[in-house]
């Protein structure tokens, strides 16, 4: 039988999978930094607003979405120990993500320091 050839598919090239991420490495999604602590050897998944992290790494300027992680390794040890703090103010673990607002900023820094 003659006739025209079948249709051929494209040759897909297979693609390297991209490296693997540390599920605990800071992140963005443009509005928040999502990050986790550890507490008594457990990971707590956390999230910092952008307007918490300009109050508190960027002295009040509003950071670019770009700039969030940037600005997030700048103030990180200042962050965590926030997450902490406010962690064991509570009875139990958070369910699912623990979020660090404004108000919790403007609360650690109204609070005196240990001495």
């Amino acid at each position: 039988m003659t006739g025209t050839p079948a249709p051929t598919k494209p040759v897909q090239r297979a693609r390297k999978p991209a490296p693997a991420r540390d599920p605990n490495e800071p992140r963005s999604d443009g509005r928040r930094v999502l990050f986790t602590v550890l507490l008594d050897g457990r990971e707590i998944p956390c999230a910092i607003a952008q307007h918490a992290l300009r109050d508190i790494a960027s002295g009040g300027k509003r950071p670019n979405a770009g700039d969030l992680l940037q600005c997030f390794a700048t103030a990180r040890p200042q962050i965590e120990a926030l997450a902490l703090r406010k962690l064991r103010a509570r009875r139990g673990d958070p369910l699912g993500v623990l979020y660090i607002w404004p108000e919790d900023a403007e609360e650690d820094a109204a609070e005196p320091a240990d001495s």
